[in-house]
């Protein structure tokens, strides 16, 4: 009977986590740095994970094991399958063995983390789980070094104090883990200090089908930007 290349790749795939939920590359957190207390102690950790889950339709959560929901986004890198498919997809059922598996994967990086080091170990693992008998080929496509703006620089200062001017309301620290690969780029280029800053909401529905946006908001944002370039211009 022939080896079937989705039995393989997903069992293969499902080596990459234990049974708690800890990515199992070996190597995959050694470079991770998480945040001095005095840093976290700036940060708003309050969070409601049943209203987080209503308000987006999720059934369950999986934080990294001994962290909480909002530490796993803000403070660790993550690893998902994004996709997979092989053999007949289409409609109805076909009882054919597929002659090719192939799954899309991604990791969110953290400060430390060397893109081209991780890359390597889950290359390694990978290959490393799959059969000899089997032909692997494994395509890096993006490699992108992270970023996590610290509390203390200027520019967070400068932000911090347009935001209250403008909403009149008191501005909170916080984070979000995402991946906009221009951030360290820019950074790194400038020599100079970055931050992701915006007037968007969670009910936006950022990136859906009925992404919307508030136009209030855009003109309050228009006076934030306004008000970062006053204060800027003092700067030598």
């Amino acid at each position: 009977m022939a080896l079937n290349p989705n039995h393989a790749l997903l069992s293969a795939l499902s080596k990459m986590w234990t049974e708690s939920g800890r990515i199992a590359i070996p190597g995959f957190f050694d470079d991770v740095a998480l945040p001095a207390q005095e840093e976290l102690d700036r940060y708003d950790l309050s969070f409601d994970p049943v209203s987080y889950k209503n308000k987006f339709g999720i059934k369950a959560c999986i934080p990294t094991p001994g962290a909480s929901l909002l530490e796993s986004n803000w403070f660790y890198p993550s690893l998902d399958v994004n996709g997979m498919y092989g053999g007949y997809c289409g409609e109805g059922f076909k009882t054919v063995i597929p002659a090719k598996a192939r799954a899309k994967i991604s990791c969110r990086l953290v400060p430390h983390q060397d893109p081209h080091k991780i890359a390597e170990a889950l290359t390694a693992f990978l290959k490393n789980h799959l059969s000899e008998n089997l032909h692997v080929e494994i395509k890096i496509l993006q490699q992108h070094a992270s970023y996590r703006a610290a509390w203390d620089t200027n520019v967070v200062k400068i932000s911090k104090e347009a935001y209250e001017e403008v909403f009149s309301k008191e501005c909170r620290y916080l984070l979000c883990g995402a991946t906009v690969p221009l951030v360290p780029k820019l950074a790194f280029y400038s020599g100079g200090e970055a931050a992701l800053i915006g007037v968007a909401l969670d009910s936006d529905d950022m990136h859906a089908p009925n992404e919307h946006f508030d136009l209030e908001r855009f003109e309050k944002g228009f006076l934030v930007i306004g008000r970062i370039l006053i204060s800027c211009s003092s700067f030598s």
